[in-house]
């Protein structure tokens, strides 16, 4: 099977919007193979759709910035903070 073209990834997530948590539920199981959490929103499973639908068509994260994320949150909760760890302060997300 190709690979999608970024304009194909581009449109189904922007169809993404126009469907129903009831709709979008199907499209997380199929792309995560587990169902979806009853807990999570509409608005949250149509960000987590689109993320995944990139993932498959483009690549995950590296398995240096997963490394570094694990890092990041596992320092956050050893401190017990909700303020910014230094390392994200440090270097900030491009704009």
């Amino acid at each position: 099977m190709a690979r999608p073209t970024q304009e194909q990834v581009e449109a189904e997530i922007a169809l993404l919007g126009g469907l129903s948590l009831e709709a979008l539920r199907p499209r997380w199981q199929a792309l995560s193979s587990n169902p979806a959490p009853r807990s999570l929103r509409r608005d949250f499973l149509i960000r987590a759709v689109a993320y995944q639908l990139q993932v498959k068509a483009f690549g995950g994260l590296s398995a240096a910035t997963k490394r570094k994320l694990r890092e990041i949150a596992a320092a956050r909760v050893r401190a017990g903070s909700s303020q910014p760890s230094s390392a994200l302060a440090s270097n900030p997300a491009p704009g």
